[in-house]
């Protein structure tokens, strides 16, 4: 194994928050901190001395640095090559490679729970607490999903008690708000259970894509963007509504190789005229249009769509409203004293 020494002067940057990551830095003498830049101002996640790692989190991920170090005093590390890295890695037994990943994903996920959380101080408390704490628990459970896959039946599945349960023993101050949102998860059919013969709760590794989807948008809702430049930035209940009916509909339907249902738009008018007038039928697909929710082929008098995505969008736009809307008995638990 090859070691490389540097030094750092004090106030030099060892690496910044987005570079690619590999090498680990030991510390032989000085002191470093640890943190990430966000609105103008730093976050401290750590200040490290002699005999610390820096760099551990992404030396087994390959994933870029997820915060920057500059040395507080004149330091000396000890660098391990990325290659050095990876050749230790592979002389270690396998459970214990996993544990290691295992550590490093709640690692990162509370650091970056805790930066949220310290943002969220800096700024006042608004409606959209609520909205923020859901979205803290969907990258929760997202990020422990991606340790817990595992083969049942021949289908790869999630073990959705393993994947939730640690995020409640770890921030316990939220235990009952987490639970009750879980719950909504479960009501809007962003999580869906799939019924195996091995006792517990599982999710397909598909099922997923709909809390994916919830966390994509409310973390695009929270920050003033939508996903599309020219898209409205939501649908109306009843667009919504309606939307959401045919997609359950078209669930049953035979769809094509890449899960698209392909139908005229007579027959999708004729699906919807229980419920709307032809004009307002042409603004819903429209408006979904924008969303990319539905394609719609003018030439041919057709549209093409995917079930799930239409169900996981207008899902979460269904939660995202309930969660931020002023009589939703959820705000009592994040209201201050």
């Amino acid at each position: 194994m090859t070691k490389v020494e540097k030094t750092f002067p004090a106030g030099a940057v060892i690496f910044h928050e987005g570079d690619p990551g590999g090498d680990i830095y030991i510390i032989k003498s000085g002191e470093v901190k640890v943190y990430q830049a966000r609105g103008g101002s730093e976050i401290l996640l750590a200040q490290l001395g002699q005999g610390e790692l820096l760099g551990a989190m992404t030396a087994t991920t390959g994933t870029p640095r997820t915060a920057s170090v500059k040395a507080l005093t004149d330091t000396v590390v000890t660098m391990i090559s990325s290659k050095d890295m990876e050749k230790l890695l592979k002389d270690i037994p396998p459970w214990a490679n996993i544990l290691i990943k295992d550590l490093i994903f709640r690692l990162k996920f509370m650091n970056e729970i805790y930066i949220q959380s310290v943002s969220a101080e800096l700024s006042s408390r608004t409606h959209q607490d609520l909205l923020r704490a859901a979205t803290r628990l969907a990258k929760g459970i997202l990020a422990n999903a991606r340790v817990q896959e595992k083969e049942i039946d021949g289908t790869t599945v999630v073990d959705l008690h393993s994947s939730f349960s640690p995020l409640l023993d770890i921030f316990l101050a939220e235990k009952d708000l987490f639970l009750k949102i879980y719950n909504l998860f479960l009501e809007y059919r962003l999580l869906e259970l799939k019924e195996l013969r091995q006792a517990g709760k599982f999710l397909s590794k598909e099922e997923l894509a709909g809390l994916q989807t919830f966390y994509d948008m409310a973390t695009q809702h929270l920050s003033g963007t939508t996903p599309h430049r020219k898209a409205p930035p939501t649908l109306a209940v009843g667009e919504r509504k309606a939307l959401l009916e045919l997609a359950m509909w078209a669930k049953a339907e035979p769809l094509d190789k890449s899960g698209r249902l392909i139908m005229t738009l007579a027959e999708c008018e004729n699906r919807l005229a229980q419920n709307l007038s032809r004009q307002h039928i042409i603004h819903v697909l429209q408006r979904a249009s924008a969303w990319n929710l539905i394609h719609l082929d003018k030439a041919e008098v057709k549209i093409s769509f995917r079930p799930d995505t239409i169900r996981h969008v207008v899902a979460s736009m269904n939660l995202i409203h309930a969660l931020e809307s002023e009589s939703s008995p959820l705000h009592k638990a994040v209201s201050p004293e």
